[in-house]
């Protein structure tokens, strides 16, 4: 039997175990962290984009079914002008089966250890790859025999950088700030607070209901801070600090419950992209998510797009002809990454930029592409 190794034990490495489990692969999931409740982002919220849900019925229909009992349907949309407060534009859902949905990380990541283990997947923490000549990985245990790996371990994850040159991701000149609110009055639909021009002296903030009644806010900000490192940090009452002020001119309500929120809650990162013309693999190694093409999060597709190439890559691999499915994988998924990442960066974070986006033919045109070709036929 074809063995796989994968990088990274988050939703997108653990989802992609299960799809190939379920194709009679033999997968073992690798993870550096002594339990995936020790990342940083487990308390945070994920946007559940609606080609995203499908996707991952596809994958697996009974944990998608468990997904949408966890999460919380958003019921609509509104568009605010960030520093006078006026809503330039509001719709709502027709019906909440069709729409996004928004769940507490920890949720997913319990539903999705449950099924690994129903599949017998066999997950190893704290586990160091320290390097790569394929059949072999070297840890600093052991050494392990794979036919194939894949890398599902973030856009900064190591172990691909151990088989390619040039797979570092692009700093996109934004940072966000993450968190979780549960002193907000109650929210069904999607805040979008965006200023009229670039988000350099305002911030852009969106506000989304999560499970338990909270609200999950991501505030991003124009950072010209040249080549933003990996390992770039900031205690967080400086981070909460830089965030306040960017949100300054804000309506008093929406500041305020940022500026009532625990600095130890607020989690401060870079936003980056990566082109998808940068090769996304080599011989029987390919990458999935973030790992192969990270992108700004205005359009919070990272989740769907990473829950996507785990289908075609389910649907292409063939454990006779690794390196060929793999390439096919990268050959069926780069030209639609192309398009999403190119509509987000149109967008960027300006509010004509979005109430065109919404009411205008174009962006509904551009919308219902990306649902049908991602999971329809062309798959």
């Amino acid at each position: 039997m074809v063995k796989v190794v994968i990088i990274g034990a988050g939703p997108c490495g653990l989802t992609a175990a299960i799809a190939l489990k379920k194709r009679n692969v033999d997968v073992v999931v690798l993870e550096k962290m002594p339990s995936w409740k020790a990342d940083a982002s487990a308390g945070t919220s994920m946007g559940l984009e609606l080609n995203g849900m499908r996707a991952f019925w596809e994958i697996d229909h009974k944990i998608a079914d468990q997904l949408r009992e966890a999460s919380t349907a958003i019921k609509g949309t509104k568009m605010m002008n960030a520093v006078n407060g006026q809503i330039v534009h509001q719709e709502r859902y027709h019906a909440t089966t069709d729409c996004p949905r928004q769940v507490r990380r920890s949720i997913l990541m319990d539903i999705l250890q449950k099924r690994a283990k129903e599949l017998s997947i066999d997950i190893e923490y704290n586990t160091n790859i320290k390097a790569v000549n394929l059949p072999l990985l070297y840890t600093t245990e052991k050494v392990i025999h794979a036919d194939a790996m894949l890398c599902c371990d973030g856009h900064f994850g190591g172990a691909k950088r151990l088989v390619m040159s040039d797979t570092l991701p692009e700093y996109s000149g934004y940072v966000c700030w993450r968190m979780v609110l549960q002193t907000m009055p109650e929210l069904d639909t999607k805040l979008f607070l965006l200023p009229e021009e670039e988000c350099i002296d305002t911030a852009a903030g969106v506000f989304k209901p999560t499970t338990d009644g909270n609200v999950a806010v991501d505030v991003i900000a124009k950072m010209d801070w040249g080549k933003y490192p990996a390992d770039f940090s900031r205690t967080p009452e400086i981070a909460r600090k830089s965030l306040l002020e960017k949100v300054r001119s804000w309506p008093k309500n929406l500041r305020s419950v940022i500026a009532g929120t625990d600095p130890q809650q607020i989690i401060e990162r870079g936003v980056f992209h990566r082109p998808p013309s940068k090769p996304w693999g080599s011989y029987t190694m390919t990458s999935l998510g973030d790992s192969a093409h990270p992108f700004l999060p205005n359009l919070d597709q990272n989740w769907a797009q990473s829950m996507l190439d785990i289908l075609t890559l389910s649907r292409t691999f063939e454990p006779t002809r690794i390196v060929e499915s793999f390439r096919n994988y990268e050959r069926i998924r780069k030209p639609l990454i192309q398009y999403e990442q190119n509509h987000g960066l149109s967008l960027k974070w300006r509010l004509s930029s979005w109430v065109h986006h919404f009411t205008s033919k174009e962006g509904n045109e551009k919308m219902k592409y990306l649902a049908a070709a991602e999971c329809g036929s062309k798959l």
